[in-house]
């Protein structure tokens, strides 16, 4: 426990994920004061969140505020902001009055939703639901000891010198330490996540390619897409898999993260045509297997659809092509 003094008011904080501090009577203008955020790397298989406290003084300290960051159990920004949101608020006593800063207006606009009520079918639509429940909960909790709760969002990555913009600024650093920092421990809020999810879980097993690990997870946001994305995640394992599709699945193993982004571009405005020379062009069904050097350049490129750009023979080709789309 450490004591920081908000409008020189003392108020304990405490790095727990649950409620306390029934006993401690604050002042007339006690009031604490932080900013949260959360942090996602594609290279890094956990989100960070942190959280950083507005006490007295904070403008002489702004590079390393008091606070905390950790990683979270899964890899989700939303989750990690929401997360940081549900620590921060049970890292105050549950009788001192809070304002909280963030630059997600989704998790805002989600916890303003659930306040009105929560109905148990809407649980399964709702992501990052446990942290999300868990928020509701401490808000409603507080306000049972007369201490009220606000969040109110602040633009990320603006450069202004106002409260709140140096508090987010310095919550997105620790964020980016927790999601870049290389020891991976067990989730610390897991025992949060048990307490705060429906009466039953989903689980799907998740066979993405590029993963070795064959995992089954709980699906703790939307349940119908969190299924359909394990689905998908099973099917292009299948379409990459070297053994069964040596030529059909080198482009999906080549880059995953482009050929989905093809599809989907795809899929905005399909047509027969359009799918039909998706699935020749990313199967490869018109080239010859093993590949050939390129007999029209002569330069020893193999013979891929990659090279057919780059290949000097078209040249006048694809410059013809690219003057027609300026």
């Amino acid at each position: 426990m450490k004591t920081l003094y908000f409008n020189k008011q003392a108020v304990p904080t405490r790095d727990t994920h649950q409620l306390w501090g029934n006993w401690f009577e604050p002042g007339p203008q006690t009031h604490a004061e932080a900013c949260t955020d959360g942090s996602t790397f594609r290279h890094k298989s956990r989100s960070g969140a942190a959280y950083a406290y507005l006490s007295d003084g904070y403008e002489n300290e702004e590079l390393y505020l008091e606070g905390k960051f950790w990683k979270i159990s899964s890899k989700n920004n939303y989750a990690a902001e929401m997360a940081a949101l549900n620590k921060c608020i049970r890292s105050i006593p549950v009788t001192v009055p809070m304002t909280i800063h963030t630059d997600s207006e989704s998790c805002i606009g989600a916890i303003q939703k659930a306040l009105e009520g929560i109905r148990h079918g809407t649980l399964m639509k709702n992501a990052a639901r446990p942290y999300l429940v868990a928020t509701v909960r401490a808000i409603n909790k507080r306000k049972q000891y007369g201490a009220d709760t606000f969040i109110e969002h602040v633009n990320s990555h603006t450069g202004n010198r106002d409260k709140a913009s140096i508090g987010n600024e310095a919550a997105d650093r620790a964020a980016k330490w927790a999601a870049l920092d290389d020891e991976e421990t067990d989730g610390e809020d897991i025992p949060l996540i048990t307490e705060n999810e429906m009466d039953y879980l989903v689980c799907a097993r998740h066979d993405e390619w590029g993963n070795d690990k064959d995992e089954i997870r709980p699906i703790h946001g939307h349940i119908r897409r969190g299924v359909s994305k394990a689905l998908q995640d099973r099917r292009y394992r299948e379409w990459a898999d070297i053994q069964h599709r040596p030529r059909e699945g080198e482009l999906a193993r080549e880059n995953q993260g482009k050929i989905k982004e093809i599809i989907n571009e795809v899929w905005k405005k399909p047509t027969t045509e359009k799918i039909q020379a998706l699935l020749l062009v990313l199967n490869q069904a018109d080239l010859s297997w093993p590949r050939k050097p390129c007999e029209k350049c002569m330069t020893g490129e193999l013979d891929t659809v990659a090279h057919m750009i780059d290949c000097p023979s078209n040249a006048d080709i694809i410059n013809d092509l690219m003057e027609k789309m300026q």
